[in-house]
């Protein structure tokens, strides 16, 4: 009997009944990144810490990212898997078992995407705003992408218009957690600064401005503009008639790429 040509015959029988299996099997694809921009303006809150693994709190905040108040840092964006992403927000220092998040939510992400979440209101009462991101594009147009806020928890609609401009040119009426689009800025070579101002819009006080210094000028390696063909959100935040730091009404700018 020639064993080698029954055994060879067997291999191949083998080989022919497991291609189906293999056929089956579907090559892992790693997921696209998703892009999250967290921003915290809860008055009084100087820090909050994320934690991504649920509503339970951190064991060692430093293992956690760390947000301040009122002041974008690169760190608050950060890079999520697509899909559920459970999020809780905890006031820096809360680390025992019985210490509860500010916020927590579930957000659904898609791949390739990029969302904000803005968190605002007080340690007592927080809120928020999720937004999927639609960020302009500008190529070689000199313009500065600018978008306004109202996240000052408690405040009246404000109004928003560059000094010598009429009361409410930019925008006439934006009530709190309301938000505009981008708005096109010229950033050519002669414009310098844009000083925008927030008013109430009922009554025309000035509330607080913000200065877009450069706007139209060349930057440099260790100070690029951050405005020319760039897209930031300049929002209102803290409590009406507050003076301090940490919940007085004043301005924060969140760079949006």
């Amino acid at each position: 009997m020639n064993y080698s040509k029954i055994f060879s015959s067997r291999l191949v029988w083998l080989a022919f009944i497991a291609l189906p299996a293999v056929s089956c099997v579907k090559t892992a694809t790693p997921p696209g990144a998703v892009s999250l921009t967290i921003e915290n303006c809860i008055a009084n809150c100087a820090t909050i810490t994320t934690n991504f693994e649920g509503g339970q709190s951190l064991t060692y905040n430093w293992t956690a990212n760390m947000i301040s108040y009122g002041f974008f840092q690169y760190t608050d964006q950060m890079s999520v898997l697509p899909g559920i992403q459970h999020v809780a927000l905890f006031q820096y220092g809360d680390t025992t078992d019985h210490s509860v998040p500010l916020i927590n939510v579930a957000l659904n992400v898609a791949s390739g995407s990029y969302y904000s979440l803005f968190c605002m209101g007080t340690i007592d009462h927080p809120d928020t705003v999720f937004v999927k991101e639609n960020i302009p594009y500008y190529g070689t147009d000199s313009v500065a992408g600018i978008r306004f806020a109202n996240f000052s928890a408690g405040s009246a609609p404000i109004s928003i218009n560059i000094t010598g401009q009429p009361y409410g040119s930019v925008f006439s009426s934006l009530p709190y957690k309301g938000m505009t689009g981008f708005i096109r800025f010229p950033a050519t070579s002669n414009v310098f600064n844009d000083l925008f101002e927030f008013r109430d819009a009922a009554t025309g006080t000035l509330i607080a401005t913000r200065n877009a210094r450069n706007v139209g000028q060349p930057g440099m390696d260790f100070a690029p503009n951050t405005w020319q063909f760039k897209n930031n959100t300049i929002a209102l935040i803290g409590i009406p008639g507050q003076t301090d730091f940490y919940s007085m009404q004043r301005t924060d700018v969140i760079n949006n790429y």
